[in-house]
């Protein structure tokens, strides 16, 4: 019987929250600032923010390897 990885299951969830939400924050305050490149700004910072908690999680902490 397969072994559970729940714990990579939860990281995936963590970083698409945490990428999510730093998205969120970056669209709101920089489109005030600089207009129409919010929603691009967003996105990069989400995806980078994603990169990096499955980074930490997969490199740092071990999660995920067999």
């Amino acid at each position: 019987m397969r072994r559970s990885n729940w714990k990579t299951k939860v990281l995936v969830v963590l970083a698409v929250a945490l990428g999510i939400a730093a998205g969120v924050l970056v669209r709101t305050i920089a489109l005030g600032a600089i207009g129409a490149y919010a929603t691009p700004l967003a996105f990069l910072a989400g995806g980078l923010v994603a990169l990096a908690a499955v980074y930490v999680g997969a490199g740092i902490m071990g999660i995920g390897g067999d």
